[in-house]
């Protein structure tokens, strides 16, 4: 594990593959997860450099949470990271899981020319609803609190036990425990933080926005993972440059759950975003 430090504080991050691929993915993990979490997919693609950052609240080793965080800033911190850890001569691309994904979206808008294409995997653009957001923000801030009351191990219990996780429980019994370990590597008290000002229900409806992009978008969702089936089905619709692609068999957790799969789709993707 290595540090950047920029203007917002240090980020730590891991880094697998080639430096001398011209290809960098910047990769941002899913809410109690860390960059190791990529180092499946990393194995699946050699042949390329792969850095994955401990996003704000996690893993204990990046920035704190501070009053006044959120996910556009979060973006901004990302895009600095991507540009403090760049290479010359390199394309670079986006991919971001979940939480990840939406960070993702902001950092995107806020410096398109950053990145070649981006790529999301069950993310969230926002609620286009003012109500259906504040409902979600006072379920996120209710979640919240449970963290800090109950503990870390209690809240894991529940959150593994959501149906969108459902596919994880038939990985390899040391895949179960290597997430486990992960998950429970978080300060609660910061992840808890990270859950109130990084939800989707504080998040800007965005897809009006992301209509003037000219950057490529790949969206993969598991085909069993419906809500997000459905958001990507809608973004290739409404977005010229989004193109939507889903993974028979698998849940939320896609690039988790089938990584060959998803190491498959991100190649041909990179291949035909260079034939272009």
């Amino acid at each position: 594990m290595d540090l950047v430090s920029g203007r917002h504080g240090e980020l730590a991050f891991r880094e697998w593959g080639n430096p001398g691929a011209g290809v960098t993915l910047v990769c941002l993990h899913g809410f109690t997860h860390t960059g190791v979490s990529w180092s499946g997919l990393a194995q699946l693609m050699p042949d390329v450099r792969i850095i994955a950052p401990d996003l704000p609240g996690h893993g204990g080793k990046s920035v704190s949470f501070s009053g006044g965080m959120k996910l556009a800033s979060v973006g901004e911190m990302v895009n600095e990271f991507t540009r403090l850890t760049s290479l010359p001569d390199v394309s670079t691309h986006i991919i971001g899981y979940s939480l990840g994904g939406r960070i993702a979206f902001h950092s995107l808008l806020a410096d398109p020319n950053l990145y070649t294409t981006a790529i999301v995997v069950g993310a969230s653009p926002g609620i286009e609803s003012v109500k259906g957001r504040q409902e979600r923000l006072d379920q996120d801030r209710i979640l919240a609190g449970r963290l800090e009351s109950e503990g870390l191990d209690a809240f894991l219990s529940r959150w593994e036990a959501m149906p969108m996780f459902r596919n994880l429980s038939k990985l390899p019994s040391e895949d179960q425990l290597r997430l486990r370990e992960m998950r429970r590597s978080h300060d609660p008290i910061q992840l808890a933080q990270a859950l109130r000002e990084l939800s989707v229900g504080g998040q800007e409806y965005l897809v009006p926005q992301m209509a003037g992009l000219n950057v490529p978008i790949l969206y993969i969702a598991g085909e069993e993972d419906k809500k997000f089936v459905d958001v990507g089905t809608s973004l290739a619709a409404q977005l010229p440059e989004c193109a939507f692609r889903s993974v028979a068999g698998a849940g939320h957790a896609v690039h988790l759950e089938a990584p060959q799969v998803v190491a498959r789709l991100i190649s041909a993707w990179l291949s035909a975003v260079r034939s272009r």
